[in-house]
């Protein structure tokens, strides 16, 4: 094969340079070999072309690549999807959801307008820069984005759309180990007065929390066909509003208080889910009422998901058997996965959690 028809070679100072072409015959910006001969050049592009990473100079932006890349129509998705089986599937709807947030959020509008070629390690750190300062994402938020820009650029650099990994050398960004903390009693009667809070489903959402340690998905899903009168079918979460499986796979019964019951009861009328919310709401309206209630969140390291840390925290400390508390929260542990696998809760075994739960429920409101 002549080299020229795919790239040409010329010498600038000590080394010699290469440009390869765009479909059109428009010639792409000069990488070097970093070779001082001809002769180890053309062998040094010609290896390139063999292994199939010559840069093949489709001049396209990030945005026309990568829209709709994690769309279920994509190959990129179907691919994985042919990874698994339908009982377990090569990626989860929860997982595409987040990489479609991340994409729509965050790469698009900083990444949208640049060549492929021209992203390189540099940028990706402005990327970063640009989350902190102007988007104010946590580490954690942040490492997950360019975690989604690397399923990405993997894509460019195995189609040559990509010469250089842009993201060689680049490190992920430290996070906080121990992120959340669990609320303390009194701080918990605080944060759950309703008249700090500007939206009561919100407040209900908190509190329904605080007493059965539901992850928020899970607390979503609550309908008028989960909601008994002294327990909860967790077998879902609702995400986008959307159904799906929940995180574990593992379906459980969270008991509640009467009381607690009918509150639920009553916001399900109209469209039959107790919380019409989106997440990001229900956090927005706790940190709106922590700050009115003279809590600092992040002092104190308090976020959604510091209800589901107070409520295990609380039933241990009232002597709660672990494995319950595992059973009735959805986590399983080591120590208890076993016990678990063998141990089947329901209502008339509770009794101890009951009274618990109440005792809780009553200090929380009262």
């Amino acid at each position: 094969m002549n080299y020229r028809q795919t790239y040409t070679l010329f010498k600038r100072g000590k080394y010699y340079y290469y440009q390869t072409y765009t479909p059109d015959g428009v010639r792409t910006s000069a990488k070097t070999t970093h070779c001082t001969s001809k002769a180890l050049a053309k062998n040094y592009c010609d290896d390139l072309l063999k292994r199939g990473v010559l840069y093949s100079g489709a001049s396209i932006t990030f945005s026309q690549f990568a829209t709709g890349f994690f769309d279920y129509g994509s190959i990129w998705v179907q691919d994985r999807l042919s990874l698994g089986t339908a009982e377990r599937p090569g990626i989860s709807e929860g997982t595409l959801d987040k990489y479609q947030r991340d994409l729509k959020n965050y790469l698009l509008p900083f990444f949208g307008n640049y060549k492929m070629q021209d992203i390189n390690p540099t940028l990706v750190k402005k990327f970063r820069q640009w989350c902190i300062e102007e988007v104010n994402l946590s580490n954690k938020s942040i490492n997950n984005a360019v975690g989604c820009f690397r399923l990405i650029a993997d894509s460019a650099l195995a189609d040559s759309i990509m010469m250089f990994d842009p993201l060689r050398g680049i490190k992920a960004l430290k996070t906080d180990t121990d992120t959340r903390h669990a609320f303390t009693l009194e701080q918990a009667k605080k944060a759950l007065d309703p008249n700090l809070w500007e939206n009561k489903t919100a407040w209900l959402c908190s509190l329904t929390s605080a007493v059965t340690g539901m992850r928020i998905s899970e607390l979503l899903a609550i309908r008028t066909n989960t909601l008994h009168e002294n327990y909860i079918d967790v077998k879902d979460q609702r995400i986008n509003y959307k159904l799906k499986p929940c995180k574990t796979a593992e379906k459980r019964i969270v008991p509640i208080p009467y009381n607690l019951y009918l509150r639920l009861k009553e916001s399900c009328e109209g469209t039959g889910f107790a919380f019409e919310l989106q997440q990001n709401s229900a956090y927005y309206y706790l940190v709106q009422t922590l700050e009115k209630a003279e809590i600092d969140k992040k002092a104190e390291k308090l976020t959604f998901h510091s209800w589901r840390h107070f409520a295990n925290t609380y039933y241990l400390a009232n002597n709660i058997p672990k494995v319950k508390v595992n059973a009735i929260i959805g986590h399983t542990d080591d120590e208890t996965k076993a016990q678990k696998m063998y141990t089947h809760f329901a209502p008339e075994n509770l009794e101890d959690f009951y009274s618990i739960q109440k005792s809780l429920y009553e200090f929380l409101l009262g």
